[in-house]
Order: C-alpha cells, then sequence, then structure tokens
C-alpha cells in the first residue's frame, strides 16, 4: 500500500517485480479524513484495504487506475497555479490560502496543503502528470521548482 506519487497502481506494481499495490489518495487533513480513492494493480487487494480503513473509521473508494487519483492531481493543479500566482506578484501565499479557505471552503489553503505534502512531493506529482499526459495544467511552476531546489537535503 502506498500513497499516491503520481503514478498508477499497475506502474507502481511494475516496479516491484509485479507485486500487488494498493495506491490510497492523498488527502489534505488526515485526523479528520473519512473516505479515501484507491486503486489497486490487482483487484483482489482491494477488500483487504478496505477492511483495514473501515477499522479506522475511514471508507475506502474503488477508482480508476490513474496517475494521481483524485485529490493528489487536483490539489496538486491548484497549487501550482498558487505557486504560479505569486511568482507573478498577483497575490502573496497568506492572502491565497485565506482566499481558498474563505472563498472554497477548503480546510486548508494551496500553500498550507503544500507544506503538509511537502513541495518536494508536489513537484514529484506534477512531474509525473506531465510526463504522462504532456497537458500544460501540469507543468510545474518555476516558483514551486525554485522553491523545491531551495529546501535543505
Amino acid at each position: 500500500m502506498l500513497v499516491t506519487r503520481g503514478l498508477t497502481a499497475r506502474t507502481e506494481s511494475r516496479e516491484r517485480g509485479g507485486v500487488p499495490v494498493v495506491v490510497v489518495d492523498r488527502v489534505i487533513s488526515p485526523d479528520t479524513v473519512t473516505g479515501l480513492a484507491v486503486a489497486a494493480s490487482h483487484a483482489d487487494a482491494l477488500p483487504v484495504v478496505a477492511a483495514v480503513f473501515a477499522q479506522a473509521g475511514v471508507t475506502t473508494y474503488a477508482a480508476t487506475d490513474a496517475p494521481g487519483l483524485i485529490t493528489a492531481r487536483t490539489l496538486a493543479v491548484i497549487a501550482n497555479e498558487a505557486w504560479e500566482t505569486t511568482l507573478h506578484g498577483i497575490a502573496t501565499a497568506d492572502d491565497i490560502d485565506l482566499a481558498m479557505k474563505l472563498g472554497t471552503n477548503y480546510p486548508a489553503g494551496p500553500f498550507e496543503w503544500t507544506s503538509a505534502w511537502g513541495p518536494g512531493t508536489v513537484l514529484e506529482i506534477l512531474d509525473r502528470l506531465w510526463a504522462t499526459y504532456h497537458d500544460v495544467r501540469y507543468r510545474a511552476s518555476r516558483a514551486l521548482i525554485d522553491e523545491v531546489d531551495s529546501q535543505p537535503r
């Protein structure tokens, strides 16, 4: 079982010699999660994972085995746009986080979940989505790349 890195469960399984893999979607607030998208390289692995999560009060939802699943793909794109917005001086990170919380009722803003997931994780998801789809919405913002490059290694 892996938290999505922007690859499909089938790809993750192939990279591990064909062992069954269940990919779990990312969340904004792990403490309050009640439902979670999951995808499996081998369908028979899903009931086992569902039972484990059910013990914790979390319902799993079988999703199409797509890169980045649902939440990670969507929030990575939103975070990327937020980084691009700061790059052009349109708004500050604090203003964007506040606007997303007040305007969309998200529990956290895009810079808060970038911080929680780690900028490198957001960039990794975007880069893998870009490699899969070659769609401009997945091209990483220079500001996000610079943030990752400035992190200690």
